[in-house]
């Protein structure tokens, strides 16, 4: 592995589970799963299961692909940029299956149709689908930007290097995407 922004403790744990040690294997997933699972949560739009889904693809890369890791960036940088590739391919799968779901059950006249949705909390799901609405008001750079700083509480430095971007272009996302939740939100926002 090459250096750069790995540290010493993790760089050990990555070379060990690049040998095929699994114990190291499965720290590396302990230490990283709650984090990539929140922001694939947020980033695939406050669905579990499709969150869940990007979050095992991005595990599932993980645990193929690193022999290829170079230690150009943390772990984690390189985890959130393959999480947002899993999700965009999740949008884009979500895109193809809300296509066959309404061509095969037309404009919803099925009732016995129930989505997982409609069995959560009413509350929570109203707040969540204000937050959506919301998020996707925001340009594609904005929504990541926002979620990975804001929801993620990732660094301006972390966030641009993951979007490789500039820090200045992370301010400006930034700043314009909250600009926009707080014009969308209303007096909901506590941004």
């Amino acid at each position: 592995m090459k250096g750069g922004c790995v540290k010493e403790a993790e760089a050990d744990l990555i070379r060990k589970a690049q040998k095929g040690d699994n114990n190291a294997r499965n720290e590396l997933v302990n230490r990283y799963y709650e984090k990539i699972y929140r922001a694939a949560f947020r980033l695939c739009g406050f669905d579990r299961e499709v969150a869940f889904e990007a979050t095992q693809e991005t595990f599932l890369k993980l645990m193929t692909r690193l022999d290829s890791f170079e230690g150009k960036c943390s772990l984690g940088t390189w985890l959130y940029r393959v999480l947002i590739n899993e999700c965009l391919q999740q949008r884009r799968k979500d895109k193809i299956f809300r296509k066959f779901l309404k061509a095969w059950f037309g404009n919803g006249s099925n009732k016995n149709f129930i989505e997982p949705s409609q069995v959560e909390n009413l509350a929570r799901k109203e707040e969540q689908c204000c937050i959506k609405k919301a998020m996707n008001k925001l340009s594609k750079q904005q929504r990541l930007v926002v979620t990975l700083k804001v929801m993620e509480g990732l660094t301006m430095k972390e966030v641009a290097e993951i979007l490789g971007i500039s820090e200045g272009a992370v301010k400006s996302h930034l700043f314009r995407g909250i600009r926009t939740l707080k014009e969308e939100l209303g007096s909901r926002s506590e941004l």
